[in-house]
């Protein structure tokens, strides 16, 4: 077990160095970019990118999680994996080159034509790349992933920069899932140089399709659940209205990608050294729930109360109309944090179908909310509130289906844990209350430096006297 906590302990330092070296530099250059492009030119990119992933999925098939999880493939297995998904990967990018002209005439966007086209490359290289990816993760490279990711996404920001400064519009916006993709390609070669077969066989999509199929059906209930605002919204406004919530969603985002998406690429490699004792496997996603609930939950309660001060010094005022809908999105991190572990943990405990079933149950949810809310209130103010209001209950069923079914142990259990976190979040938004109530909301500087200050205070007190780590703490101190 200590070979356990070791690997997880060291996979999540260096996870923790690829997110984070990304964060810093994702945020800088997407403040530059908000201010060198409009809100248009986003929608138009947002709505390419949902259907880029859409056919994605179709050329993953839920593989890459399989390969980690299976030991009994060989190399010759692999190459004949990779070569499926390499022909797969060509016609998919072919048809959506194709069908460029389709998406346009649906939208009414002449440009979404060249903007398809162009990223029907990343379809290309991101089939090519799904087994040499599972393969790093699989032995464990996580620092190499994390040196590929630093360089790729500075070089590729960079260039992008460059190119909106010099008038590029829309096209800046494409630059970095271009030369991310291929340089992942030409990267993995390097450490897992899987090969194309010309008389390959498909015995191996065979033996493992009971796992990937489920984990298939999963991504595409799951695809319909997390893009499926953008396509409507993208359909019923305007491509300014599109542009102001794909902002406001993607910064909701930010942390979902750079918290949790931390410990997910470690979590199912690791805890698969452990898939048939599944009471240990309850046991440490439980305390691993309540370590990301003492984050998520007062940074949603802080997101929330400091949504127009993060707006305006970010991306600056002309993205105002995107504060309200990414204030609202806020309320929705505390949960959505931890919920965006629950795949790892299912696919850890060879419960694919049971993540599929849940991931269904959630997306008819959350479709029927974004559906109510552009369509009966048309707004995207409703839209927003209609994936927060799902996000609650899709975290009930998830975790009603993992616990009691998969585990077989309590969910109450689980829930009175979150008892401490929910309590500092009331707190903050109270706390935060107040400075919004005595300060000038024109001067966002200094509220955002004191709300952010306050927030940090009263979380602070509350790790250490209510929580285990406050405990450590004090040990900590005593010692020192």
């Amino acid at each position: 077990m200590s070979d356990i906590r070791k690997d997880f302990t060291w996979g999540l330092f260096w996870s923790a160095v690829e997110k984070y070296s990304g964060l810093i530099m994702g945020v800088v250059i997407s403040m530059i970019l908000a201010r060198l492009l409009s809100p248009s030119e986003y929608g138009i990119v947002a709505i390419a990118s949902v259907m880029v992933s859409f056919f994605s999925m179709f050329s993953t098939m839920g593989i890459g999680p399989a390969i980690i999880q299976r030991n009994d493939l060989t190399k010759e297995n692999l190459d004949d994996i990779f070569t499926f998904s390499a022909i797969l990967g060509m016609a998919l990018s072919l048809l959506f080159f194709g069908g460029a002209s389709l998406l346009s005439r649906a939208y009414g966007m002449g440009d979404l034509i060249p903007v398809c086209r162009i990223l029907s490359i990343t379809l290309l290289f991101g089939s090519l790349n799904m087994v040499p990816n599972a393969l790093m993760a699989k032995n464990k490279k996580f620092k190499q992933i994390a040196v590929r990711t630093f360089f790729l996404q500075f070089f590729s920001g960079v260039v992008s920069v460059f190119a909106a400064w010099y008038g590029a519009g829309v096209y800046a916006l494409l630059i970095s899932p271009i030369i991310t993709s291929i340089g992942i390609f030409l990267y993995n070669k390097h450490y897992f140089s899987v090969h194309f077969r010309r008389n390959f066989s498909i015995e191996p999509i065979r033996r493992i399709f009971s796992y990937s199929s489920y984990q298939f059906l999963f991504e595409l209930s799951n695809f319909f659940s997390r893009n499926l605002d953008k396509l409507i919204v993208g359909k019923s406004f305007s491509p300014d209205a599109l542009g102001f919530y794909e902002k406001s969603y993607r910064l909701m985002q930010m942390p979902l990608n750079n918290v949790t998406s931390v410990i997910s690429p470690v979590l199912q490699p690791i805890l698969a050294q452990i898939q048939n004792d599944k009471k240990d496997i309850a046991k440490k996603n439980t305390k691993l729930i309540y370590c990301v609930s003492v984050i998520s939950f007062p940074l949603g309660a802080y997101l929330y109360m400091s949504g127009a001060e993060v707006i305006k010094l970010m991306y600056g005022i002309k993205w105002v109309p995107a504060i309200k809908p990414f204030e609202i999105l806020a309320l929705s991190i505390p949960l959505q944090l931890i919920l965006s572990t629950s795949g790892s943990v299912f696919q850890a405990s060879n419960a694919t179908k049971s993540l599929f079933k849940v991931g269904l149950k959630n997306s008819i949810k959350t479709i029927a909310a974004f559906v109510i809310g552009s369509c009966y209130f048309r707004t995207i103010d409703a839209v927003a509130w209609g994936w927060t209001i799902a996000s609650i209950a899709n975290f009930v069923e998830t975790y009603l289906e993992m616990y009691h079914k998969t585990f077989g142990v309590s969910f109450v259990k689980m829930i009175f844990k979150l008892t401490i976190p929910f309590m500092n979040f009331v707190c903050v938004i109270l706390g935060l209350h107040l400075i919004s109530i005595f300060v000038c909301a024109e001067n966002y500087v200094l509220s955002l430096m004191l709300k952010t200050m306050l927030a940090g205070i009263i979380t602070f007190v509350f790790i250490f006297f209510f929580s285990p780590f406050g405990e450590k703490i004090k040990k900590t101190i005593c010692h020192g």
